[in-house]
């Protein structure tokens, strides 16, 4: 599908080599797209200099145990909150971007805020899904992950619900299996490879994670 000037979607014909080669032209042209990344990034910088993680959240001002579980909470809330936050506003980018409009940092901040009750409620419900699945067998954990990839393309993309995000990221699934099942491998595949090498490689995969969600988005756009 394509997105016209009413934000309507309408039939295209991207084949899934095109998505990918459409996807790297897009974040080319619109670099942009990274910035959302880098949110979460940031929080991961500055929370140690206010206690809320590494010696400081430790051994600041002595307290006890609790204050070091509740730091350690709010760290953990704040980082969840920002990467949802940072995924959505990426999905958003990408879609204005590939209808030809400007990749509006503050438009996107603007609309993901609009969506943040869904988005934040349906990555609650994913994640304990994935954890439940991943504790009774890796393989449950993998087959929801898979069908559940698109949940935030379906909140940002199409107004879904929560509830309603999940439901059509499976119908999404079910209906292109195949080229949803491609870009998920290949998605999973870059993580894997990239957060494996010394050194660079997780500042590799800062990089590379607006290019998987744009995968994720075009393919989105083109089949939903």
């Amino acid at each position: 599908m394509d997105l016209g000037d009413s934000g309507r979607m309408t039939r295209s014909s991207l084949s899934i080599g095109e998505v990918f080669r459409e996807s790297f032209d897009l974040y080319k042209s619109n670099p942009s797209i990274i910035i959302p990344s880098l949110f979460p990034v940031f929080w991961v910088f500055i929370a140690p200099f206010i206690g809320l993680a590494g010696p400081l959240a430790l051994f600041s001002f002595g307290l006890g145990f609790a204050s070091l579980i509740m730091r350690m909470v709010v760290f953990s809330l704040i980082y969840f909150v920002l990467f949802i936050l940072a995924e959505g506003m990426t999905v958003e980018m990408i879609k204005e971007a590939y209808a030809g409009h400007s990749a509006s940092l503050r438009g996107a901040l603007d609309r993901v805020l609009l969506r943040i009750g869904p988005l934040v409620l349906a990555s609650v419900l994913v994640a304990v899904l994935f954890s439940i699945g991943y504790m009774i067998f890796v393989l449950p954990g993998l087959i929801l992950t898979f069908l559940f990839w698109f949940v935030p393309q379906a909140i940002i993309l199409e107004d879904e619900g929560a509830i309603g995000a999940l439901r059509r990221s499976f119908e999404f699934v079910r209906d292109n299996f195949l080229d949803a099942l491609i870009i998920v491998l290949v998605s999973i595949g870059l993580y894997v490879i990239l957060s494996a090498i010394p050194y660079i490689g997780w500042i590799v995969l800062l990089a590379a994670t607006p290019y998987y969600i744009c995968l994720s988005t075009l393919l989105y756009i083109e089949r939903a």
